[in-house]
């Protein structure tokens, strides 16, 4: 700003004065010299947005977790890389402050009502992307989690990656394993399940629709901005993440599998707070 005045001033009392004397004077580049003169007042800096392309796909997700599910945005880059996103923390917490924190404190006030639904009537599904300690290295596994909502009763898994077969592989297991399967599933928006997330009315994967078909189950998506549509399953990793995976070393995938089924014995074992119960005895009954 003082630069700017005396350029100006000098200037304007000394006219035949070049930007080149009036650098030199001032000990400033001619560029700035040339800036201020041509500006008929002051223009402070302002730093250009710079959001990753990235992050596109991923608008509404980061929109309901920080404003809605009010995730830490350390949360949220976590989520973030379990869907894939490959662009660095400081990325987010800028797209964040940019977009999202003025409308942090309208929604502030909003209360939601906890959705239940009827025995056998909703399932859900979703995974994360945790790095675990295996032996002497850290490899980074896909958690996966399917949940009878009535019951709260889960069955978790891992994979070392996130296709599409993969995600097929787990949800037959878990089919197996709990014996049957309810009317519907509840999933996100990734596209192993649907085309485009961007658009207004977007499709789903047709390999998706085969396999619900065989099965006899009807897919459901989570809108954004609903936090209670699939809140069951997500808050499981939370609950994973806190109680299994932090601090914990594993031997190998067999011993990490092993001492996960474990956990969910364990879990689906214990009185759960949401329904006031046991989701084994919920499960059976």
């Amino acid at each position: 700003m003082e630069d700017w005045v005396t350029i100006r001033n000098l200037k304007k009392h000394n006219p035949k004065l070049g930007t080149r004397a009036i650098a030199k004077l001032l000990g400033v580049s001619r560029n700035t010299v040339k800036r201020a003169l041509k500006g008929e007042c002051y223009q402070n800096y302002q730093r250009k947005s710079t959001v990753s392309d990235e992050l596109i796909p991923f608008y509404d997700f980061i929109k309901e977790s920080y404003l809605f599910k009010k995730h830490k945005i350390s949360v949220i880059i976590e989520n973030l890389r379990s869907k894939g996103f490959r662009g660095s923390p400081s990325t987010v917490y800028r797209y964040i402050n940019e977009n999202f924190s003025e409308q942090k404190e309208d929604l502030s006030k909003r209360t939601f009502l906890r959705f239940e639904t009827a025995p056998a009537e909703q399932m859900q599904y979703d995974w994360t992307e945790y790095k675990v300690n295996l032996g002497d290295s850290v490899v980074k596994v896909y958690f996966h989690c399917l949940l009878f909502s009535y019951s709260r009763y889960r069955v978790y898994d891992i994979s070392l990656d996130k296709t599409q077969s993969s995600i097929f592989t787990v949800m037959q297991d878990a089919f197996n394993e709990l014996g049957g399967v309810c009317k519907r599933i509840q999933v996100d928006n990734a596209a192993q399940f649907i085309f485009d997330s961007r658009v207004k009315h977007p499709q789903w994967n047709n390999a998706f629709l085969s396999f619900c078909g065989f099965y006899g189950i009807t897919p459901t998506r989570s809108l954004p901005y609903h936090p209670w549509s699939k809140g069951k399953v997500e808050s499981t990793f939370y609950y994973l993440r806190e109680h299994f995976i932090k601090n914990n070393t594993f031997e190998s995938i067999k011993d990490l599998y092993i001492k996960l089924k474990e956990f969910q014995n364990t879990v689906n074992n214990k009185t759960h707070k949401g329904i006031n119960g046991i989701p084994s005895e919920l499960f059976k009954r």
